[in-house]
């Protein structure tokens, strides 16, 4: 597990991990009986944009990540530019 760690450069980007891929297994992979590897890419890829673009996230105001992410992209970029 120590091997694991070392791929991650901080702890706690290792648990955003860690809490994504739960989230995804339980809410996708587990509940769903898929018929072909085609169909848990889709619900997977279907998970991702739901837990990005449309899941409030209690850790971040309640706010979306992707809201979040390009926001903070916006308020860098502006930076940069003046």
């Amino acid at each position: 597990m120590s091997g694991l760690y070392m791929v991650y450069p901080t702890e706690r980007v290792s648990v955003f991990c860690e809490r994504l891929w739960r989230s995804i297994k339980y809410e996708y992979v587990y509940l769903h009986d898929y018929a072909t590897g085609l169909d848990l890419a889709r619900g997977m890829t279907h998970g991702f944009n739901f837990y990005n673009y449309e899941r409030p996230h209690q850790s971040l105001d309640y706010a979306m990540p992707a809201a979040v992410h390009f926001q903070e992209e916006v308020r860098l970029n502006k930076g940069a530019l003046g």
